[in-house]
């Protein structure tokens, strides 16, 4: 590992535990590895400029880091308010395990995570910390509704079980190519080339001695993971959320 807490580039086994992630760990990799964010961590900024509910320690990956996204970004985020009676009751004992929650004017923020996997909702009255509460939710919408439909699913197989669903949770399809930019772009804050690049990613025989005459497939690729690494790094971790 790096001293700042990144892995080297080089090394593929040291970002193979994101290919199990979901969505939410690579948009927090893209955001640790941003230099205002890592200034903004030190001079203790505002939380919100970032997307989030309170600032967390770039030196964490996504495996130990809890981010707790804000839903102005994250359309997964679920909200609620506590009733007063009612069935059903969700019972934060049951995921403790799993959970951060962050206090605000707004209410309260949860987040339930293993590391890899994740189900967010807002309380905007009374605590989960109180004991078993009945949750009312606040969906609106159609097509926009189906990120927290989906959601929804996931907390309440959570809740019920104490356990994520891996049916419910399956592996992001895109994590192969946002992998490769991912390196990619801790390959450019290295100064690699992109002949280098392609060692690394592609392996050795494709970047013979003829590495400009016959490996114009590999420069190809190399470029296209260089271009959505930039249009990424420039767009912030919203896009990865709403992806």
């Amino acid at each position: 590992m790096a001293c700042d807490g990144l892995p080297d580039w080089r090394d593929g086994e040291a970002y193979r535990w994101l290919s199990g992630a979901d969505r939410t760990c690579f948009a927090w990799e893209w955001l640790r590895r941003d230099e205002a964010y890592r200034r903004g961590f030190s001079e203790n900024a505002p939380p919100s400029g970032f997307g989030l509910h309170a600032m967390v320690d770039p030196a964490l990956d996504g495996r130990t880091s809890r981010p707790v996204w804000r839903r102005a970004i994250d359309r997964s985020v679920l909200v609620a308010d506590v009733e007063a009676a009612g069935c059903d009751l969700f019972e934060l004992g049951r995921v403790a395990r799993f959970a951060t929650i962050v206090t605000s004017a707004e209410g309260e923020h949860i987040l339930l995570s293993d590391g890899l996997r994740s189900v967010r909702f807002d309380l905007l009255s009374g605590s989960v910390r109180s004991g078993p509460v009945a949750l009312r939710w606040q969906l609106a919408g159609l097509w926009s509704l189906m990120p927290a439909l989906t959601a929804l699913r996931q907390l309440i197989a959570l809740a019920g079980s104490g356990a994520f669903s891996a049916s419910l949770h399956p592996r992001e399809r895109r994590a192969p190519r946002w992998i490769a930019t991912l390196r990619v772009r801790d390959a450019r804050a290295a100064g690699a080339t992109a002949r280098e690049m392609a060692r690394e990613l592609f392996g050795e025989a494709v970047v013979g001695a003829s590495w400009r005459v016959d490996a114009a497939s590999y420069r190809l690729r190399i470029q296209r993971l260089v271009a959505l690494s930039r249009q990424l790094s420039e767009a912030g971790p919203g896009v990865l959320l709403d992806s």
